[in-house]
């Protein structure tokens, strides 16, 4: 097992789309969230499948961009 970040693509506020992570699982391609910028939605994707571990912004969190948002675990087969 290896852990991964998922960074947001541009700075903005953040906004997860997860409340509840337990035993949540993600595929390459969902949405862990959104950053907010200039009132436009911009979506955070995961650039791998695994276990969502935690997010590491908050809530209406003002992040920069390639700033880590989420990390999770893959599997060593990615």
């Amino acid at each position: 097992m290896e852990e991964r970040l998922v960074i947001s693509p541009l700075c903005g506020v953040f906004f997860p789309a997860y409340t509840e992570l337990r035993d949540t699982t993600v595929v390459v391609g969902d949405e862990v969230g959104v950053v907010v910028r200039n009132g436009e939605k911009h979506p955070v994707h995961s650039p791998f499948t695994g276990e969502l571990l935690g997010l590491l912004a908050a809530t209406g969190e003002r992040v920069r961009a390639y700033q880590p948002v989420a990390w999770l675990t893959t599997s060593d087969d990615r």
